[in-house]
Formats: C-alpha cells, sequence, structure tokens
C-alpha cells in the first residue's frame, strides 16, 4: 500500500514537472516571437535612410508623354513628413500639369520582414492605386522604385520606374520611366527639388 502511495506520488511529481517545462518552453517561444514582433515593428537604418527626403520643396517638373514629344515645364512643390511613429514618409505632390492641377500622395516605407522598400500612390487624376518595391544604392544616394500601372490602350500593364536621386542635404532629383509601345524605356517626368528653408519661407 505503501508502495503504491509512493509510486503515485512520484508520477503526481513527474507530470507536474512535465507540465512547467512545457510551460516553460512556450513561454520562452512566446517571449522570442514577441522579441521578433517588436524587432521587426520598430523602424532602423534602411527607413532613416529616407530621412534625406523630409521637409518641404520647391519643383521645376518636365514632362512628356512620348519619347518624341518636346518636354512641357512647370512650377509646384512637394511636401515629405514621417508619420505612424517614423516608420512610413508621407509625400504630397502638386504641380501644374498643361493647366490642370497635379496632385498625388504617397507613403514610402521599409518592409523588416520582406527587407525590401516600398511605395504606394494614388493621385487626383485616376482611381488606381499603384504599387512598387525599391532598392537603395547606398553609394550613389539613389533609391530605384519598379511597379505596374493599368494600360487601358491594351487592357494590360506596363512597367514604370521610379528613381529618386538624393543629390544633397538640399537638392533632390526625380525622375519617372514609362514604356513606350515596344517595351522600350523612356524618362517622361524630370523633377528638380530645392529644399525650402526657413529663410525661404519668409
Amino acid at each position: 500500500m505503501i508502495c503504491r502511495m509512493l509510486l503515485g506520488s512520484v508520477v503526481v511529481m513527474l507530470a507536474i514537472i512535465a507540465v512547467s517545462s512545457y510551460q516553460q518552453r512556450a513561454n520562452a517561444a512566446q517571449t522570442g516571437q514577441e522579441e521578433l514582433l517588436k524587432k521587426l515593428a520598430t523602424p532602423g537604418e534602411h527607413h532613416r535612410q529616407l530621412d534625406g527626403l523630409a521637409g518641404t520643396w520647391k519643383l521645376t517638373v518636365k514632362w512628356r508623354n512620348k519619347p518624341e514629344e518636346k518636354w512641357t515645364e512647370s512650377k509646384g512643390t512637394a511636401e515629405y513628413r514621417w508619420i505612424l511613429g517614423r516608420r512610413f514618409l508621407q509625400e504630397n505632390f502638386k504641380y501644374d500639369m498643361g493647366g490642370e492641377p497635379m496632385e498625388w500622395l504617397g507613403v514610402y516605407g521599409y518592409d523588416n520582414f520582406q527587407k525590401r522598400y516600398t511605395a504606394v500612390w494614388v493621385d487626383n487624376m485616376g482611381t488606381n492605386t499603384e504599387f512598387a518595391d525599391g532598392k537603395f544604392d547606398a553609394q550613389g544616394k539613389v533609391l530605384t522604385y519598379t511597379g505596374e500601372q493599368d494600360d487601358p490602350a491594351t487592357d494590360g500593364k506596363r512597367t514604370f520606374k521610379w528613381v529618386i536621386s538624393l543629390d544633397s542635404k538640399d537638392g533632390v532629383r526625380f525622375d519617372s520611366y514609362d514604356q513606350d509601345a515596344s517595351g522600350t524605356f523612356f524618362k517622361n517626368t524630370e523633377i528638380s527639388a530645392a529644399r525650402v528653408t526657413q529663410r525661404d519661407a519668409k
């Protein structure tokens, strides 16, 4: 009888130890996952690469719809500001486009999990949303985004490129590339931006 009681006590103790060990492993796994999620949610060095865009800019804009067309020029403004805890950079572009006001909003970021720069845009001349993935050339300080846009003429898609060159602290160049009928890339927009300083704003 005593032996059975002792054996039963040992079994219970082993069960308690097994449950405790499982809970410790589960807690460790949960803690590790929480730490990973926290790390993925934290802005880092890749987000800081976008910081050179933050601020207000005066724009000199040139655009054309086909490679054989002459450039049309106008002026405009752009503003970039950090949102959502400096995880994303919001872009607001405004300029005159052939007598019509052109305005678009963009959001730039870096996906820590997918390890890529991202961008999304909407504008006042359509109901579509455009997306692109980007790569950063740290040596040349150039961000190159590549995405797809709707092509109503063919009921298909065209690839576009949006290139941001951080020339200096107070100067940025934006170049947009579209595809012609043969699929060849051509530059359809060129924007030179000069930072608006406090002195300029007065």
